[in-house]
């Protein structure tokens, strides 16, 4: 999604690209200035560089209705939470084939590239 398509109508309500904390509570935010050539992004297990921030851990669709905040594990406790891990939340990661069209319909999503 680029972040022209975040104005759509029927995604506005989910989405900010306002940088800071408390300007998107509750929202999905879209740094679209990291959209581009030579940008990078956080990956999986990529630690936050400021004290107090999270680690990104990868997590199963399972597991979301149980996380606190963005920030679950820090340095100090990721660890941890990985030694008691059984399963890889990301098994079918390469395999799995799940088509966008169904659930931007259901969204009332229209692409606004290609006019």
């Amino acid at each position: 999604m680029s972040h022209h398509d975040a104005g759509n109508a029927a995604f506005a309500p989910r989405f900010v690209a306002t940088s800071g904390a408390s300007n998107r509570v509750g929202k999905i935010f879209v740094d679209y200035l990291r959209i581009g050539r030579g940008q990078t992004t956080a990956g999986a297990f990529s630690a936050r560089s400021r004290p107090g921030l999270g680690v990104s851990m990868p997590v199963s669709w399972d597991q979301l209705m149980t996380l606190k905040s963005g920030a679950q594990w820090r340095i100090a406790t990721a660890r941890e939470y990985l030694s008691f891990q059984q399963e890889d939340p990301w098994a079918d990661y390469w395999t799995t084939r799940q088509p966008l069209a169904e659930a931007m319909k259901k969204l009332g999503y229209k692409p606004t590239f290609g006019k």
